[in-house]
């Protein structure tokens, strides 16, 4: 395997990002889902803080925008070049691990592109993007600190360095804090073997210092709003003082554990899965037989078990996401290249060995058994590059029998019809102005709605979301004076209303002269606009 070098890794990366923009310019057949229009609608609105997360993504996805225009593609470009250089980060770091041995650097990146999770997150603006290379970044650095830390040669810039990525994780997502169980449950393991000193107090609290400064534009803004970003955190994670979908059943259900689970199996895989518990138990293993690389063995396991169980354990409580947990599997995908080499050096060596001594074929008695980790990783790229082909191409799953009408119904709406459904929408707003000929007023139930029809429909114009008068959770568009409808110089304008609710009908949120529904949708036209319904 004299050709897996480093170069050949860097290769690969960029490779597959073109291969990637590529499909993301010409190819995809994927419109905006509703969240990532949401955070392009942010990034309209550029601010120190959203309601819901940090600005870290909604300033990437403006600077792109605003040098290459509102397009789909260019929304999604943060996440496909966070990808990128994730995939580098993990090769490194794998690298680091194995001793400097630029083949297990190669694997390493191989299946990092090849899990289905990763290539999901560079390909879909979300936050979990940035946040992947982020916590390979953190990992990285984390790393080089405790071997710092182990040899007496930890500077104060280390411990800077690792919080101010921290803190740029969580202007991202803030369950970038997760991380810190990794160091902590490392600490814990390690303490006997770590040289203590009084200045550790000292690095700990200039990081911390720094962390804050870091985050100091979320902290400013919610400060000035009330703590909104607090409340969703404590929201997501069924605490006091979280806010809620009123309506919404909070009784647990065994589905919610179950449907975690199946996410992880199916958007990682079982193969990468197996894989790293493989990884994991051949680090436990070889601690003695090789005891200067079980202190980062150990770190990378840190790195990624204690957040993977904390979403678990919390799916117990609340519904969690299957994505929430993608980011923490990043340091075991570096842990798996590096028992995945070492099985496959044996099997080369093995069949060189049989071969010389007259064997007919590896299929004889004394062919080499099989491995389950050399198995695992093989079987880990081959359902990455399938995954690859059903997420890039995923309209011709509605067309299976059984479960070709449910993906349809579940998966395909999310991601098609918006342009069409906007197509529609703007006939019926040509059709409605008032009598100076204004353009109506564009008002939604919804904030993905309100979002996804700013994008599609032509000028990318505002629209309003009525959202949290309707019982929903409050969002960023709460906190934006240009979606205020109690603004008094709405009064007597015309209105296109998009969308219907038999609980919360629109004459029981706005007032206005008459509300006339069109036929055949779920739109109303509205004239003479009163305000909002007390």
């Amino acid at each position: 395997m004299t050709w897996a070098t480093w170069p050949a890794a860097v290769v690969l990366i960029i490779a597959v990002l073109v291969v990637r923009l590529v499909y993301l310019i010409w190819l995809s057949p994927y419109e905006l889902a509703g969240d990532e229009a949401y955070y392009w609608e942010c990034a309209r609105h550029l601010s120190l803080c959203y309601s819901e997360k940090g600005p870290g993504l909604a300033w990437l996805i403006a600077g792109c925008c605003r040098v290459l225009g509102d397009s789909e593609w260019v929304v999604r470009l943060p996440v496909a070049l966070s990808s990128a250089a994730a995939a580098w980060v993990v090769g490194r770091l794998a690298i680091s691990t194995a001793g400097g041995d630029e083949r297990v650097g190669f694997l390493a990146v191989l299946l990092f592109v090849c899990i289905p999770a990763f290539q999901a997150n560079a390909q879909i603006s979300t936050q979990d993007g940035p946040t992947i290379l982020f916590w390979a970044l953190l990992t990285a650095c984390g790393l080089r600190w405790v071997r710092r830390w182990h040899a007496h040669q930890l500077r104060l810039h280390d411990s800077l360095l690792l919080a101010f990525l921290l803190g740029v994780a969580f202007l991202f997502k803030q369950s970038a804090l997760l991380f810190l169980a990794g160091p902590a449950l490392y600490v814990l393991f390690q303490w006997r073997r770590l040289p203590w000193s009084a200045r550790l107090v000292g690095h700990a609290l200039a990081a911390l210092l720094l962390f804050v400064i870091t985050i100091s534009p979320m902290i400013i803004w919610n400060q000035q709003h009330g703590w909104p970003t607090l409340s969703h955190t404590l929201g997501h994670l069924g605490a006091p003082g979280g806010d809620h979908d009123s309506g919404k059943d909070d009784h647990f259900s065994i589905l919610w554990p179950l449907g975690l689970i199946g996410a992880q199996l199916g958007a990682v895989g079982i193969p990468a899965l197996l894989a790293m518990g493989l990884a994991c138990a051949w680090a436990w293993r070889t601690r003695h037989a090789d005891p200067q690389r079980w202190p980062a063995h150990l770190w990378l396991i840190c790195c990624s078990v204690p957040a993977v169980g904390f979403f678990v354990a919390l799916s117990f409580v609340k519904p969690v996401l299957g994505g929430w947990p993608f980011p923490s599997y990043v340091p075991l995908v570096a842990l798996v290249a590096a028992p995945a080499l070492v099985e496959m050096r044996r099997a080369w060596e093995r069949v060189g060995t049989y071969r010389l001594a007259g064997h007919a074929s590896a299929g004889t008695s004394a062919a080499p058994q099989r491995s389950a980790m050399r198995l695992a990783f093989r079987a880990a790229i081959i359902y990455g590059v399938g995954g690859w082909l059903v997420l890039s191409f995923p309209n011709v799953l509605p067309k299976l029998p059984v479960v070709g009408p449910k993906f349809e119904k579940s998966v395909m709406k999310r991601i098609s019809g918006h342009r069409q459904k906007a197509a529609a929408l703007q006939a019926i707003i040509d059709a409605t102005h008032d009598d100076t000929g204004r353009p109506p007023l564009i008002i939604t139930r919804y904030y993905m709605d309100a979002a996804l029809d700013a994008f599609y429909l032509p000028g990318h114009p505002s629209v309003f979301n009525a959202g949290t008068m309707t019982g929903q959770r409050a969002t960023s568009y709460d906190f934006w004076p240009s979606n205020d409808l109690s603004s008094p110089s709405l009064v007597g304008r015309t209105a296109v209303l998009d969308g219907y609710s038999p609980t919360h009908p629109w004459d029981h949120v706005l007032r206005f002269d008459s509300i006339t529904p069109v036929p055949g949708t779920k739109v109303f036209q509205a004239h003479g606009y009163r305000g909002v319904a007390r």
